[in-house]
């Protein structure tokens, strides 16, 4: 049975079963959110050594090939300009469809700290080289930066550095193996979080006060990943087959909806990318860990349709064209340094937004809580599909994609 016809069977399963679960004042939940907590961990338990040494490899072959920047640049500049987009997008559908405002709700919750970039990248540097593996919430940043300064000077001296070539490559591709039985079993944890995901919706209770919005960022990322990416596709020439290339993703789209986890995406993107995508190691190796760690162009779309409806739902005044830009440009900027947080990247965007926009808003986005984890699967379906795509565009412009027969298709 293929892949995606697993996850679909596992997610519906575990709707069902979370459907029908008592909630026993919220024992069941903590039960299954127990499971799911250990399910996930065993799902990402060798995804970031396969990261360090895939990047590792994939940049020293890049520096042979003589590619290394073009492939970079070509993936930073197209991360950048969608992430752009998308948080542009979000102010808009909300500011032309005018989704229902959401009554005001008394939430308490400790002062957000915002984010500064460079504090961000030294997280993710650190101070040593050999915790890189151990390290905390930035730790795929961390593990990508170590594995690109490491691939880059693999080709310094062949002589010395082969035997360490020969030895990554050989590592990668055991836990490429081992990656690949991971997600042939994925859709179990997959569907116990799609569970605890509905144990949590029953137990919200109010989910109809975000009913509007909720269709309103679904419908848009829908019509974003699943009709304008592929005609961008056939626009560009990449590839000649936009249902061809919905139907490869329908695996990590699945696992995304499901659990809303970034790195749990990536390991099926892994797998996916190289045997049905046709991506090689060459760029999928690079492409794919660092779209999961910086591209997060659903998260942003979602966070600034999100904000900007709370702050319509706090006021009735018309809302500035600068307040509208600062909401823009914020979730643009703020959706590159989420690499710590794969699977809570709206809450933590939209607390950064209400910090960053001020004026009293500070704590005016709790009255989202019980809508996130919904809105955040909604973002990362998004994010996993701008993830391929970005993937798909680079290799073929890259030479570094090949077609994939049919029945080939896991």
């Amino acid at each position: 049975m293929k892949i995606w016809m697993r996850l679909f069977l596992g997610v519906a399963a575990g709707v069902v079963l979370g459907a029908f679960l008592p909630l026993a004042g919220g024992d069941t939940e903590r039960l299954v959110a127990e499971i799911a907590v250990v399910l996930q961990n065993a799902s990402v338990f060798v995804l970031l050594p396969l990261v360090f040494f895939v990047v590792m490899i994939a940049v020293d072959e890049l520096r042979e090939d003589g590619r290394l920047w073009l492939i970079v640049s070509r993936t930073a500049a197209l991360s950048l300009a969608i992430a752009l987009v998308a948080a542009l997008l979000g102010v808009v559908v909300v500011l032309g469809l005018e989704p229902q405002r959401i009554p005001p709700i008394l939430q308490e919750a400790p002062p957000a700290e915002g984010p500064m970039f460079f504090s961000s990248l030294a997280a993710a540097i650190g101070r040593n080289f050999f915790r890189t593996l151990a390290r905390g919430p930035h730790v795929l940043a961390s593990v990508i930066l170590a594995a690109l300064v490491v691939g880059a000077v693999l080709r310094f001296d062949r002589e010395i550095t082969e035997p360490v070539r020969l030895v990554a490559d050989s590592i990668n591709r055991i836990l490429y193996r081992i990656n690949a039985v991971v997600v042939d079993w994925i859709f179990v944890p997959a569907g116990v979080t799609a569970a605890l995901v509905t144990l949590q919706s029953r137990a919200a209770g109010d989910l109809l006060l975000f009913g509007q919005l909720v269709l309103v960022v679904g419908t848009t990322a829908g019509v974003a990943g699943v009709v304008i990416l592929p005609l961008l596709l056939r626009f560009l020439r990449v590839d000649h087959s936009p249902l061809r290339w919905l139907y490869v993703m329908l695996s990590p789209a699945l696992v995304a909806l499901a659990t809303g986890d970034a790195y749990m995406s990536l390991s099926v993107m892994n797998r996916i990318g190289k045997e049905n995508l046709g991506v090689s190691r060459r760029a999928g190796g690079w492409v794919f860990p660092v779209s999961a760690a910086f591209l997060r162009p659903g998260t942003a779309l979602v966070a600034s349709a999100s904000f900007l409806l709370v702050i319509r739902s706090y006021t009735a005044l018309e809302i500035r064209f600068v307040s509208l830009l600062t909401i823009v440009v914020a979730a643009w900027l703020y959706s590159i340094i989420l690499a710590g947080v794969p699977t809570t990247g709206v809450v933590v965007m939209l607390s950064y937004l209400a910090l960053r926009y001020g004026q009293g808003m500070e704590e005016s986005y709790l009255i989202l809580l019980p809508a996130v984890p919904i809105l955040q699967r909604i973002g990362a379906v998004l994010d996993v599909l701008a993830a391929g795509f970005v993937a798909e565009v680079v290799a073929a412009r890259g030479g570094y994609r090949k077609e994939v027969p049919v029945r080939s298709l896991v």
